[in-house]
């Protein structure tokens, strides 16, 4: 689950995909920053403000550090978070309700 507030900063749930929580990370997001591309796709610079692991965290990965900065991209009704993507690891994505593709 993402949710992003009105004073600029965001949180991120990722669980195994049912119960077991994987990892809880916030960050401030950069609006002033934010560019459009030709395509539509909105990128929203972000930096990590805490990342706190649980027990489905994979952990021969090292966990990001507070500081670390990342990208959000939003294209139509899909999230789609930059942060893990250096390790070889997929982005984390949050579907909304009008979504054609889904993953988190």
């Amino acid at each position: 689950m993402l949710t992003v507030r009105a004073d600029g900063t965001a949180t991120e749930r990722v669980d195994s995909g049912c119960c077991t929580n994987g990892w809880v990370a916030t960050y401030r997001l950069q609006p002033a920053k934010e560019r459009v591309l030709a395509d539509g796709t909105r990128v929203m610079p972000i930096v990590l403000t805490s990342f706190t692991t649980g027990p489905a965290w994979e952990r021969s990965q090292p966990a990001p550090k507070v500081g670390t900065a990342s990208t959000l991209r939003l294209r139509q009704d899909m999230v789609s978070n930059l942060l893990l993507t250096g390790d070889g690891n997929a982005p984390v994505t949050f579907c909304g309700p009008t979504s054609r593709e889904c993953g988190a």
